[in-house]
């Protein structure tokens, strides 16, 4: 098995041209979408790329995973929630973004849930703090990323 990390030097997120070019050329089994404008500070101050980066950049993911039948796993974030919660949030509470980023964030998902065939949606557990209940350490992001792959893909074939 082999896993590719792409940066920014290999693939713009943003061009569809480039996910396209960028994912084909691979033959992934799998895609793990870890790219996102995360810096919440930045992403305040400069909307329209955080969009572009968590919103079109997922699009353009799930657009060509899904034209080449690849599953997507889609990270995304807590705070797609308030944190208002008292308790760790699941996957079926409601989201509440207070921040661009979340906002950005929440769109990327919807937009992964639209155009996606094949995908997964597994939120940055890591960055919860201990007031979200919840925190695991990063190593474990792995194992926590591929246990809903176990029944579909055989590991000893997987090319991310």
């Amino acid at each position: 098995s082999q896993v590719y990390g792409l940066t920014h030097s290999d693939i713009e997120i943003v061009s569809m041209e480039s996910v396209k070019d960028s994912v084909t050329a691979l033959q992934p089994d799998v895609v793990v979408n870890t790219a996102a404008m995360h810096h919440v500070e930045n992403c305040e101050a400069y909307p329209a790329e955080a969009y572009a980066a968590n919103g079109l950049g997922a699009r353009n993911l799930a657009l060509v995973t899904r034209d080449l039948g690849v599953p997507l796993i889609h990270i995304s974030t807590d705070y797609v929630f308030d944190g208002a919660q008292r308790r760790p949030y699941r996957e079926t509470d409601p989201p509440n973004p207070i921040s661009i980023y979340g906002m950005s964030k929440l769109s990327g998902e919807q937009i992964v849930r639209r155009y996606g065939e094949r995908y997964f949606r597994m939120w940055s557990y890591y960055r919860l703090s201990s007031a979200g209940g919840f925190r695991a350490r990063k190593n474990q992001l792995w194992q926590i990323v591929l246990s809903p792959l176990e029944s579909t893909i055989a590991y000893e074939s997987v090319r991310m």
